[in-house]
């Protein structure tokens, strides 16, 4: 599971914290029950599939990985690339970030613009060996130089922070801005927050929300929760409690926590959907399991006001909620 639940009946009417720190047999009982069903509900699928006689197979990650590996030593750049990132990833193969490091230089030395972008990340995040600021900028700058948009980003990142070199947001907003224009999300999410804000650039909330809404589009859950205040707040955009809902919702469902919890108020307020206490119990469950700490206060101060069954079942509607919902 993404994040621990407690489902035990016993421990609604605590505080949130014993909520979570005490684990007793009903919750057992519960994760039985869901094993039992998800058991079951896979076994239905096996026979349908084999009814219908029509299903093929996944493919086995391993074998990919294999292929690549052996065309990987017979000299292929863009498969040494793949390589170092399934070592990375841990993807057909055990994670090691040592190898990937390995792969992602072979890869990068034959001018493999993603594989440069992975490399300059390595360096930068010391993964598979030490942190070295000054090779994560070259390697980052020879990918931008080949129009990768990411490394812009990550270039981007590098000037607004001050990492290996002197921190500058005019520089930072002009990789950021290539970037984003390149389609890369976390450059137009980052160039957006820099309007917003008016680091490096005049500040502009109607550029801002902007570039937020490509980046949203794209799915990232950062830009997907700040647009969704900005139609909550009417803050950069025009207020619109639907709008709102809509971006929390899409957050959500990639464990955004904060927008777990901001569902959870339009549920209790009828803000955007329909009142609903149990919904916004839910989410706020969702949300305050994970540690968010005005999830945790909701969840203690609206104790009294649900009774037993309807707590029950508002933290076993907790889980299908991010499965169920669909964002239109």
């Amino acid at each position: 599971m993404r994040r621990m639940r407690a489902a035990c009946l016993g421990l609604i009417g605590l505080g949130f914290s014993a909520l979570l720190a005490v684990h007793g047999a009903c919750a057992q009982d519960a994760n039985q029950g869901a094993n039992q069903g998800a058991n079951q509900g896979a076994n239905q699928g096996a026979n349908q599939d084999a009814d219908h006689g029509d299903t093929a197979p996944a493919p086995d990650p391993a074998l990919i990985f294999r292929d690549y590996l052996q065309a990987a030593h017979d000299g292929d750049p863009q498969a040494q690339g793949r390589v170092g990132d399934m070592y990375a990833r841990g993807e057909g193969v055990d994670q090691d970030l040592r190898k990937a490091r390995l792969w992602d230089e072979h890869a990068a030395e034959a001018g493999v613009a993603a594989a440069q972008a992975a490399l300059g990340e390595l360096y930068e995040l010391g993964q598979g060996g030490d942190v070295d600021y000054g090779a994560a900028r070259v390697w980052y700058e020879r990918a931008a130089d080949q129009g990768n948009g990411g490394a812009m980003y990550s270039l981007g990142v590098m000037y607004d922070k001050g990492e290996g070199v002197s921190s500058d947001t005019n520089r930072a907003s002009q990789y950021y801005r290539e970037g984003a224009e390149r389609g890369d999300a976390d450059a137009q999410y980052a160039l957006g927050m820099m309007y917003a804000r008016g680091d490096g650039v005049a500040r502009d909330d109607q550029v801002a929300t902007g570039w937020i809404y490509r980046a949203a589009k794209q799915g990232l859950d950062n830009a997907q929760y700040e647009l969704g205040l900005r139609y909550l707040t009417g803050h950069g955009a025009v207020l619109n409690d639907a709008s709102a809902f809509n971006w929390f919702l899409r957050a959500a469902q990639q464990g955004d926590t904060d927008a777990e919890y901001q569902l959870s108020q339009m549920y209790a307020n009828g803000r955007g959907v329909v009142r609903d206490t149990l919904r916004a119990y839910a989410w706020a469950f969702l949300s305050a399991s994970a540690g968010n700490k005005s999830a945790q206060s909701y969840i203690v101060a609206v104790q009294g006001s649900l009774t037993q069954a309807e707590k029950a079942g508002a933290i076993n509607m907790a889980d299908g909620l991010i499965a169920t919902a669909a964002p239109k």
